[in-house]
């Protein structure tokens, strides 16, 4: 009662009062984070590596052999699964519930510190961090029926590393892509006038690697594919490669026919009828959900007069949900 009163007596403290929470709460609303659901920092650690152009057996036997033996001295760890696919691989590590996550990530970087001496020297260093399960932001469908898939794939490339570049993105995926093939479609009468077997090419051919990374070799019949993702990567490039078979040297192209492609067999993606690959963003937890789909739209429309034919459509953008419960809220408080 002696509060009520004190109040009724003192009306200029009580719209003192209402200003401070009304600021308070205005300033609650634009700091509060805008999220659908928040990411998760999990009781796991990866390590990801990349050495372009390897094949999977290459990679295991000059470097993730080593990273797994090193890996596993250290204290905390329950389970290890490795992937390896060629020119990349990926272990997970899943920590025992006891076990520190930032103590034990800082005590795998220092055991592949402790390798890198003994992985090839034209390899990236294999990076160590937490996983976080994190949501996506927004999702962007690029197709064209202008340019060619493998120029489909440099245009989201692009894209994708502009984007990255931007405040708060912790990470941007492309789906849909292919990695690079090579098909070599042997030349029978070339070989015979140059005394050459198909066991020699194909020798030959792997040699290549020695020179610069060719990734798999898959032989089929008549056919030699080579899975790449660098080295030479155009027609003339491939077909003025010199080989050499036994004591001489041989032009790649006087024996062979080269066509590199993008085969679509693992992933097949489409968009309102026509091929398209998907830029898939998410976001670090410090970023506005609704402020940073603003911008990536702004972006995007800024940069697409630059890519003529090609066509950028958000068919996935979690702010508007966030948008939506937003107006619920403010309109029950009115």
């Amino acid at each position: 009662m002696f509060l009520i009163e004190y109040f009724l007596k003192n009306t200029r403290l009580n719209y003192v009062l209402l200003a401070f929470l009304v600021v308070m709460g205005v300033n609650a609303y634009i700091q509060m984070p805008k999220e659908l659901f928040p990411d998760m920092t999990m009781n796991e650690i990866a390590i990801k590596g990349t050495y372009s152009g390897s094949s999977t057996k290459t990679l295991d036997k000059m470097a993730v052999r080593d990273i797994e033996e090193g890996v596993a001295s250290v204290n905390g760890i329950r389970e290890m699964e490795t992937v390896i696919t060629p020119g990349l691989f990926w272990i997970k590590l899943t920590l025992m519930d006891d076990a520190d996550p930032t103590d034990t990530l800082n005590r795998v970087k220092d055991a592949i510190s402790g390798i890198n001496q003994n992985l090839p020297s034209d390899m990236r260093d294999p990076v160590a961090y937490l996983i976080a399960r994190s949501h996506s932001l927004v999702r962007i469908a690029v197709s064209s029926d202008r340019y060619t898939f493998a120029e489909l794939i440099g245009i989201a490339d692009d894209m994708k590393n502009r984007i990255a570049k931007m405040p708060n993105i912790s990470e941007v995926d492309i789906w849909g892509d292919a990695q690079e093939e090579v098909r070599i479609t042997v030349k029978t009468d070339a070989l015979d006038a140059y005394g050459i077997s198909h066991a020699e090419l194909s020798t030959a051919i792997r040699a290549m690697s020695y020179t610069f990374p060719v990734g798999e070799i898959e032989e089929l019949g008549n056919y030699t594919f080579v899975s790449t993702a660098s080295g030479k990567n155009d027609v003339a490039g491939w077909e003025s490669a010199m080989l050499k078979v036994g004591d001489r040297f041989v032009r790649l192209g006087d024996v062979a026919r080269v066509d590199v492609f993008y085969p679509q067999e693992n992933t097949l993606s489409t968009y309102n009828g026509q091929p398209t690959l998907t830029l898939n963003v998410s976001k670090d937890p410090s970023g506005d959900a609704i402020t940073m789909a603003k911008a990536l739209r702004e972006m995007v429309a800024k940069r697409a007069p630059f890519y003529e034919g090609v066509s950028f459509d958000f068919f996935y953008d979690s702010s508007r949900r966030v948008e939506a419960r937003l107006d619920t809220i403010m309109s029950n408080l009115t």
